[in-house]
């Protein structure tokens, strides 16, 4: 009998002990069996390993890491680098998934000889939310669509073609970098799986602050990131090079433009710094030309206080 392929699952841990045991189980529990568990506390200084520890003692798939706190990007890649398996997921501390989820997908990349599978999302929260993949059949318009391609939890990856296209997380940011990821990876996938069932159910929290500085910059730094990846990899007068240049545009668009200029900070000083930084960035990519118009547009109104208060009259948002 062929055993199944080993599938290394990387949760990082910062503080969790309110969430971790609902994830744990949902992750033990799963009907696919052959799974490496690694969880990585990231600098905790809360219960969270004396309970990755109480979880060891009924389960020897839990391997526990301790570190000093890095951030969530170099926990990533240090369970990437650690994985034993043939493929690689992640699952959040806050959130869980559903028991056939990592059965469903493995046996979808197997059938399909895929090189990653994709399930759908479920947003926890008052409302319940769904990302939806009804329609999706190839990888092209799943990336155009931006419906959730900056999640990686609700993904399943092979590990030799991370190894191969040394596809890591961009590290010291705090938006953008999963995106940055999971574009990348996706980009050099010659084929992707699509399974339209919520498995994964992630766990919307309040308070989300937009306004830090490095998480503005962040975005832009992963995005850079992700041009230079497929410069480097594509030809430029090839139609894969065009779609995936048509489909950078799209996300700098939906993810670059929205977080930088949402909830604008008033402070001149801060503003004049964080509108220069964003500009040297922008001026080593190559963009659409109205796409550049429009960023321009919006550095233009973020740079003048009077300005950036009327345009606030008739937008939400600056983009």
């Amino acid at each position: 009998m062929q055993l199944e392929e080993k599938l290394s699952v990387i949760i990082p841990v910062y503080n969790g002990e309110k969430f971790l045991h609902k994830c744990l189980d949902s992750v033990i529990n799963q009907t696919y069996k052959n799974l490496e568990i690694i969880c990585i506390v990231d600098g905790a200084t809360d219960s969270s390993a004396d309970i990755i520890k109480e979880y060891m003692q009924k389960d020897n798939r839990i391997k526990l890491i301790e570190q000093q706190n890095q951030g969530v990007s170099k926990t990533r890649n240090k369970g990437i680098d650690i994985a034993g398996g043939d493929y690689i997921t992640f699952v959040d501390q806050d959130d869980y998934i559903e028991p056939e989820m990592y059965a469903s997908m493995m046996e979808k990349i197997k059938q399909d000889s895929s090189d990653i599978a994709i399930c759908s999302i479920e947003v926890i929260q008052i409302e319940p939310e769904f990302y939806n993949l009804d329609g999706i059949k190839e990888k092209y318009k799943y990336m155009q669509e931006g419906l959730n391609i900056a999640s990686i939890w609700n993904k399943i990856f092979k590990k030799s073609k991370i190894d191969e296209y040394k596809i890591k997380f961009l590290e010291n940011m705090q938006i953008g970098e999963d995106l940055d990821f999971a574009f990348r990876y996706i980009s050099v996938s010659d084929k992707v799986s699509f399974v339209n069932k919520p498995f994964y159910k992630y766990v919307k929290h309040s308070g989300n602050n937009l306004n830090d500085r490095t998480k503005r910059i962040s975005i832009f730094y992963c995005m850079k990131n992700s041009y230079d990846f497929i410069n480097t990899h594509f030809q430029k007068d090839t139609k894969e090079y065009t779609t995936l240049f048509s489909i950078f545009n799209k996300l700098f668009e939906q993810h670059a433009m929205e977080y930088a200029f949402c909830n604008l900070p008033e402070g001149k000083k801060e503003t004049l710094e964080i509108s220069a930084e964003i500009k040297e960035i922008c001026s080593k990519i190559e963009l659409r030309p109205d796409i550049e118009a429009k960023l321009n547009r919006a550095l233009f109104f973020y740079n003048h206080k009077i300005l950036r208060k009327i345009w606030k009259l008739f937008t939400k948002k600056v983009v």
